[in-house]
């Protein structure tokens, strides 16, 4: 795969996709938080981005 990449442009910036890739593997704590990490970094083209909520808990009544 890398073959076709260029010295130029191609094989820096794999260099740094793999290099944030490592870094979230390093600050998660289990898949489930890798992976919400790997899509904050670097989103899937053409994905809704998640939002920062804090779930609700409850609401006083009225």
């Amino acid at each position: 795969m890398t073959q076709y990449l260029t010295d130029d442009d191609g094989k820096p910036e794999m260099k740094r996709l793999l290099e944030g890739v490592i870094v979230a593997m390093k600050l998660s704590t289990d898949w489930d938080d890798f992976k919400v990490k790997l899509d904050q970094l670097y989103p899937k083209f053409g994905s809704t981005l998640q939002l920062p909520f804090d779930p609700v808990k409850s609401l006083p009544a009225r």
